[in-house]
């Protein structure tokens, strides 16, 4: 099915581009190239599912379409039907769980947008409605899909079979059902439809053949039932349609550099975030809890202080050191010396914590005021543990604690937010907050972004009060795909939508979905090491994401088992950067242009921190270096191909061509990986590069398409020693390094020929 960089013109359309290509050069002016489309428009129904997050789309296809580089706009049909441009979206998707209440004005709008080239993909209910109307117009717009609607449907599970099965789409992660599912009967409506999956079956003595699964010029139609399993004993679903297969069948295969949030500087990307919940909390570890050691004590000692080259991004909940509130003033002093490491970046996890984000969309104190009545009565009655606050021995009556306990709530009861004393207040949940941490570290140092607490689930105001701030917004997603969770079903996109707002997710689950919310299985979160090798291959879906809350390390084998994901960080081969570079990284992902300037010639724009370009399936290309510009590199991982392209240029020109058995030598060294971004790479005019870098720890990188000879290799740190070293690059040209110097905030190294190189200009 897949045809990988190969035109797919025939002889008869051949002739009529041509021609168009001739008559167009008679022209004295030519139409500048447009951008690609990489939007698709998603359409849903808001009675059925409240918000684009809660629907089928967001949940299971986003993230393939995310990792072929498309990007979902949602549209509730509730709201009216969407007037389109021409070529406002590359296709139109919809996955309907139930008919639409006014089907007939959708079918039409749907006919209209068919009729005007736009092709759609139709996952379970096409929204027919129960009317004889509705069935006509729904036979016209799926005619534009090369198919047609039978008055028929098969009940299942008995007397019908498969008859054609395409097997790349089909058995994805589960085979086909054996008991087929409930269908309707639908049939192949021209000949240009082709059918990849369709089941016999028969009523009475006669039989009939219903397609499950097509594709068309017009757009792709799979049936429900057959796209994923779900199995309602265990409460697990597989994909039986390879969702990869299924976006290159709508988009017809289409080849693009693909805007990629997994990978820097030819490394996957190793991240680590904390959330502040438990900050004050006295471990429970005997060797710390005889001297009343807190969470984020131990977490400075054991997490961070050992492992200076691997950044940390902690999200402080300011008002666990509030006192007026119910906070502790001691809680300050561990976050002041946290924030004065240079490996960790300042965070905010919110003011007073809420729990339930939708509980503040539209704010009533008088409401909270009686949860606040309810939080108290369950103090008064000695309610389980899990309801409360655990008090810290540590702390003096005065500290406020004792004094405000009716306004304080643990996370497991129904209470909205942690801190409860003063009215909710964006203002001070987010640049408040922001600045409160800001005043715990050195001066100079910013606190960039917002850490989601409770639910995860912010308003559309809260995220826009992120953006208002200048920084960035990260968690939720709660990505795993291990035994427990065996499906990319369960692996998050990138963001969340939220209004005209976006949320970031997280790359990772954190360790209360491990821990079942800290029920038992307190070692569980090693497991998090399957998620990391599953989305790694077979293929790169996901960075390497560390995340954690702060009473995590309360527990002697959760505290092992993060020292463990540590380990395996800075000993891999990873790339290290702080939450809020990945969170801009996956920004930018939805803001890169990409313009076609002729056969697999492509230019960036507004990539901004995104800096690798994927093609999969790419043993058979490598980068055309004369025809490229601003490329710093290039590596390979599972078939995939990762350009780099410059982080300190605002534009780039990809362009591949086939490889060959013997390629002539790149015209400069270039990038295979390293461990620090590279930036502004420059040939030297004698021989050899230079570059500027930033990173954490020893800059490991390996460098290709270096002349053999004797190199000096000089790094100056704009903090730090001047590093130097001396090495011989043999016939292959490959160098390989490993700079001991600190490039945390920047550093300037040459690549300088000695002797022996060509030194041609």
């Amino acid at each position: 099915m897949k045809r990988r960089f190969q035109l797919k013109l025939g002889f008869p359309v051949v002739l009529l581009v041509v021609f168009c290509v001739s008559m167009a050069a008679v022209s004295t002016s030519r139409a500048a190239p447009l951008p690609l489309n990489r939007t698709l428009l998603i359409l849903y129904d808001s009675k059925v599912s409240a918000d684009p997050t809660a629907t089928m789309a967001h949940r299971f296809l986003e993230l393939p379409f995310n990792h072929k580089g498309y990007q979902f706009h949602f549209h509730d049909v509730r709201t009216g039907l969407p007037q389109l441009e021409q070529g406002e979206y590359a296709a139109i998707l919809t996955w309907f769980r139930q008919p639409l209440e006014d089907s007939k004005s959708y079918f039409t709008w749907a006919i209209n947008a068919s009729e005007r080239g736009y092709r759609f993909l139709i996952i379970g209910d096409i929204g027919l409605s129960n009317t004889l109307e509705s069935f006509y117009l729904a036979n016209e717009f799926v005619g534009h899909l090369g198919i047609k609607l039978m008055p028929r449907y098969h009940a299942g599970p008995l007397s019908a079979d498969y008859e054609i099965i395409d097997k790349e789409l089909t058995g994805f992660e589960r085979p086909l059902p054996t008991l087929l599912p409930s269908f309707e009967h639908v049939t192949a409506g021209d000949a240009a439809t082709e059918v990849h999956l369709s089941a016999r079956f028969n009523i009475g003595s006669d039989w009939y053949t219903s397609a499950l699964y097509t594709s068309h010029p017009g757009g792709v139609f799979i049936q429900s039932g057959f796209a994923f399993y779900y199995d309602e004993y265990l409460n697990l679903s597989k994909w039986i349609i390879d969702p990869f297969a299924l976006v290159d069948l709508l988009m017809d295969d289409a080849e693009f550099p693909i805007p990629d949030t997994t990978t820097l500087a030819g490394r996957r990307i190793f991240f680590s975030h904390v959330d502040g919940d438990g900050w004050n909390n006295v471990s429970l570890i005997d060797r710390f809890r005889d001297q009343g050691t807190i969470a984020a004590e131990i977490m400075l000692k054991e997490l961070v202080e050992p492992y200076p080259d691997l950044p940390v991004t902690v999200g402080l909940v300011t008002g666990d050191l509030d006192p007026e509130i119910g906070g502790a003033k001691v809680a300050g002093k561990i976050a002041r010396e946290l924030y004065a490491k240079d490996q960790v970046e300042l965070a905010s996890h919110t003011h007073t914590h809420p729990f339930y984000w939708s509980f503040f969309k539209k704010y009533d104190r008088k409401r909270e005021e009686g949860k606040i009545d309810e939080n108290k009565r369950l103090k008064d009655d000695k309610a389980p543990e899990r309801l409360v606050s655990r008090v810290i021995p540590v702390m003096k009556p005065q500290t406020g604690r004792e004094h405000y306990s009716e306004f304080i709530a643990g996370g497991a009861g129904e209470m909205p937010r942690a801190y409860m004393r003063h009215p909710f207040d964006l203002n001070r949940e987010i640049p408040q907050s922001l600045k409160l941490v800001e005043s715990l570290a050195p001066e100079g140092r910013k606190a960039k972004i917002v850490l989601w607490s409770g639910d995860t689930s912010p308003f559309e105001s809260a995220v826009k009060a992120t953006r208002d701030a200048g920084v960035e917004n990260l968690n939720g997603g709660d990505t795993r795909l291990d035994l427990m969770n065996p499906s990319l079903l369960y692996v998050s996109p990138i963001s969340r939508t939220v209004g005209n707002q976006r949320q970031i997710y997280t790359a990772a689950s954190n360790e209360n979905t491990y821990t079942e919310n800290w029920t038992g299985y307190h070692y569980a979160f090693a497991n998090l090491k399957a998620t990391v090798k599953n989305t790694g291959a077979p293929r790169r879906v996901k960075p390497y994401n560390l995340y954690y809350h702060m009473f995590a390390v309360e527990r002697e084998s959760t505290l092992k088992s993060l020292k463990s994901h540590l380990d395996d960080a800075r000993y891999g081969e990873y790339i290290p950067i702080t939450a809020s570079h990945y969170a801009k990284i996956a920004d930018a992902f939805f803001d890169v242009s990409l313009t076609p300037l002729g056969k697999f010639k492509w230019l960036v724009e507004n990539h901004h921190e995104l800096s690798t370009f994927r093609f999969d399936d790419a043993d058979n290309i490598t980068i055309d270096w004369d025809e490229s510009q601003s490329v710093i590199g290039q590596t390979r991982a599972n078939g995939s191909l990762y350009i780099l392209v410059d982080p300190a240029k605002p534009t780039a020109v990809i362009a591949l061509k086939p490889t060959r058995p013997k390629e002539t030598p790149p015209p400069a060294p270039y990038l295979d990986n390293a461990r620090w971004e590279i930036s502004s790479v420059e040939p030297l005019r004698s021989c050899g590069l230079s570059f500027s870098a930033e990173g954490f720890g020893k800059g490991d990188m390996l460098w290709k398409g270096l002349a053999p000879g004797d190199y000096t290799i000089r790094a100056t740190p704009v903090r730090g020693s001047i590093w130097e070293h001396h090495v011989s690059v043999a016939d292959e040209g490959v160098l390989k390094l490993s700079i001991d110097a600190e490039a945390q905030h920047g550093a300037t190294v040459s690549i300088t020929c000695e002797t022996g190189a060509d030194t041609t200009e």
